[in-house]
């Protein structure tokens, strides 16, 4: 228990109030914190073959940090690899769900570099990288996560992708 003492004294028709004085010099003091936080949705990747069916496995993906800056790739996200699929249908395996962001994130960018893992080349004749007569996609993608913090306890994330290699692995710019 603290006893606040307030005097108040009147000075020709104006009332003035002093400084609070705590008992037992003990003084009432609150204090509040402020923590948000959220778990990112994830990001989509997707794999669709044309002409024969896709077989599980058979291609392989992956995501890095951009820089060393940026939150490390969960390791069940760093590479994978497609599920079977028929002829023309898409796989779409969804990552970086288990990404954490809290308000000391708020503000920043993370960037993540998604890419198909290339095979060696073995048909020199044909364009572009091929393999059993597939020919690999060389598209390399960039998405860039900015957290907000809502200030009301939650975090949000806004994803923006960026193409920044084409099919053939020319620049997309």
């Amino acid at each position: 228990t603290c006893t606040v003492t307030i005097y108040v004294t009147n000075e020709n028709g104006k009332l003035t109030a002093s400084a609070p004085l705590y008992s037992d010099g003990a003084v009432a003091a609150f204090e509040n914190r402020y923590a948000s936080s959220g778990t990112y949705g994830g990001l989509t990747v997707s794999k669709t073959l044309y002409g024969r069916d896709m077989n599980a496995g058979e291609f392989e993906f992956t995501i890095e940090p951009k820089t060393d800056s940026d939150k490390p790739v969960p390791d069940s996200d760093k590479s994978f690899s497609n599920k079977g699929m028929l002829n023309g249908e898409t796989d779409v395996m969804t990552k970086l769900q288990s990404l954490q962001f809290d308000q000391n994130d708020a503000g920043k960018t993370y960037t993540y570099v998604i890419q198909e893992t290339l095979p060696e080349d073995d048909d020199s004749q044909t364009a572009g990288i091929q393999k059993s007569g597939v020919t690999y996609d060389q598209s390399v993608y960039e998405a860039a996560i900015t957290v907000t913090d809502d200030n009301i306890g939650g975090v949000t994330a806004d994803t923006v992708i960026t193409k920044v290699k084409n099919a053939d692995g020319t620049s997309a710019d």
